[in-house]
């Protein structure tokens, strides 16, 4: 590995932990639910376009700069991200990830099973933790009250990446990883 492309890893790794930093921060701001989670529409931009080879240690990247920045448990978070890119490799295999519309519908998909995962991982934690008479006062959300309370953050983060997603991979650092082309690759050859 050249110094360049080490280089450009840490570059996207301090993109993906600003990315990640920011969503935390406008969530808890006058956005709320509707806030974009901008290290995931980094990640699905970054993934649509990635070599193959690349991906796993993106999803390190990203998962590390996830777990610094949230209060999830890292094991679901590295999970979160695996199942992620692992389902964009086989996204990408079929459909052309690199036009907005498909890398936006794979975003809000993301975001929503990220979501989900991530609450049903806190639901268990809570169910830990808590005595069985203090389980039966608890209402913990159904899986349909997590996909409605994740809906406006998923649908904003599919329309950042619709809009965006050429501007993030254009981040110092990210045009390095996709490495140089002359021709566009064909699903079957990724």
């Amino acid at each position: 590995m050249s110094f360049a492309t080490v280089l450009a890893w840490a570059a996207l790794a301090l993109w993906s932990v600003w990315g990640c930093a920011l969503s935390q921060e406008l969530a808890a701001g006058a956005l709320g639910r509707f806030a974009p989670d901008l290290g995931l529409a980094l990640l699905v931009s970054c993934a649509a376009r990635l070599r193959t080879r690349d991906l796993g240690l993106l999803a390190l990247v990203f998962a590390q700069a996830r777990v610094a920045t949230s209060i999830d448990p890292p094991l679901a978070t590295l999970a979160s991200t695996l199942g992620a890119v692992a389902f964009l490799r086989v996204v990408r295999g079929a459909f052309e990830l690199a036009r907005p519309t498909p890398l936006a519908l794979a975003s809000a998909l993301v975001v929503w099973t990220s979501e989900v995962w991530l609450a049903q991982v806190a639901g268990l934690r809570v169910r830990e933790q808590l005595s069985r008479a203090a389980l039966d006062s608890v209402a913990l959300p159904s899986l349909w009250e997590v996909l409605s309370h994740t809906a406006p953050g998923a649908l904003s983060t599919a329309l950042v990446v619709f809009v965006a997603a050429p501007l993030l991979r254009r981040l110092p650092g990210v045009p390095v990883l996709e490495g140089a082309r002359s021709w566009p690759l064909v699903a079957s050859h990724r």
